[in-house]
């Protein structure tokens, strides 16, 4: 079982962390006698008494006599001290502001705290194997590391009996240099044409960071940031902040390993359409039945209209699950053969929304009917009639 730590010493008693007393003043072939807070009194061997009758922490009384050879017993002289052998408790160090990854010690600024110092203590610290200072109050500046790179830092307390602690440390890496280049800036899905930065997703990608770097961007023209929480998340996928459809510039900085923002600024510019087109009309091209819209017609031309400007359309038939692009206005009626059929059609804007889907059910029918036959009705009463004579003119 380990020694608990005494209390503060008395103010004014020596302390000691070795108590060994020394005797001096004793008369050749004379006898001493020591006793310790007041115990059976012990012949003392020597000039001295010995550290190991001290076996408690704490403040001590020491009285000693000596006798000559006459039997003349001298006065009793004392001395009272304070015996700590305990070493204090090790100190503990830390980044003031791990202005990076908050577990990485990498940072922009390497001041230290330095805690665990019992008041009363003193405390000293070592950089990268260098002299040893005194510290003061409870931080290591950041110039005591003396400038960028890896450092190793130690301290240790003494308290005020000279016994010393375990050594703490802590290896950080300073870096003050902040990123130059800015961050490549993209939309994730240019769901318009290639390249024209028309999106229906404002998804955005960033690229060109340095090593370990995250990036931040600004939507209100750099009056606030969002920043990355992960450094190696390239990409952010929330169209929350993107709050109306319209034109937006989007700025980006790179903020780099220990927290040091980039005084580049890199945008992209891009138009953002997340609205539905209308959906487009169809119609057969002539409904030639007997009934004007009664979707009966010889004719299976079917016309396709209301879609917008830039925008594209597709079809597809009777159940079909795969869609065809095509142009113009008309599906020609070499689609269809007779019989029932069901066509759907769907629009796309140039941002690539989807419109609802519009259907037209309708019958083709290219055959015409049988010719008629034609005959009087056996019995009627122009059979009893005699026949007509009729003569060649």
């Amino acid at each position: 079982m380990g020694l608990s730590r005494a209390a503060a010493p008395v103010q004014g008693l020596p302390s000691s962390n070795d108590p060994v007393v020394q005797v001096g003043h004793l008369e050749a072939d004379a006898a001493w006698f020591y006793r310790v807070d007041g115990q059976a009194w012990v012949q003392g061997q020597g000039s001295s008494i010995p550290a190991n009758v001290f076996a408690a922490q704490g403040q001590h009384r020491v009285e000693v006599y000596q006798t000559d050879l006459a039997g003349n017993s001298s006065a009793v002289a004392s001395l009272d001290f304070w015996f700590d052998s305990v070493a204090p408790d090790q100190p503990s160090l830390a980044l003031a502001h791990d202005t990076g990854d908050t577990t990485d010690h990498i940072t922009s600024d390497a001041t230290l705290v330095v805690s665990g110092v019992q008041p009363g203590d003193d405390w000293f610290y070592q950089v990268d194997d260098g002299a040893w200072h005194p510290g003061q109050g409870q931080e290591i500046s950041d110039a005591a590391l003396g400038g960028d790179g890896v450092h190793t830092v130690r301290v240790r307390v003494r308290d005020t009996t000279g016994n010393e602690s375990a050594t703490a440390s802590i290896t950080v890496q300073r870096d003050t240099v902040a990123p130059t280049t800015g961050p490549t800036i993209s939309l994730e899905f240019d769901t318009g044409r290639d390249n024209d930065l028309l999106t229906n997703t404002p998804y955005l990608l960033f690229e060109d960071l340095e090593a370990g770097a995250r990036w931040s961007f600004s939507l209100d023209g750099g009056q606030t940031w969002r920043d990355a929480a992960d450094p190696t998340d390239l990409a952010f996928r929330d169209d929350t902040p993107f709050e109306h459809d319209g034109v937006w510039t989007v700025l980006a900085r790179q903020i780099d390993v220990a927290g040091n923002v980039g005084s580049v600024i890199t945008q992209l510019r891009f138009e953002l359409d997340r609205q539905a087109p209308d959906a487009p009309t169809i119609a057969l091209k002539h409904d030639t039945g007997l009934l004007t819209d009664d979707r009966v017609t010889q004719d299976g031309t079917v016309v396709i209209g209301d879609v917008e400007a830039g925008g594209s359309r597709a079809y597809r038939l009777d159940g079909s699950s795969s869609w065809i692009v095509f142009v113009g206005g008309e599906l020609p009626p070499s689609l269809f053969t007779d019989g029932h059929h069901v066509v759907e059609v769907v629009a796309w804007d140039a941002a690539g929304n989807q419109s609802a889907i519009e259907r037209l059910e309708f019958l083709l029918d290219t055959q015409a009917p049988g010719l008629p036959s034609l005959g009087l009705e056996t019995g009627s009463p122009a059979a009893l009639l005699e026949p007509l004579s009729l003569a060649v003119i």
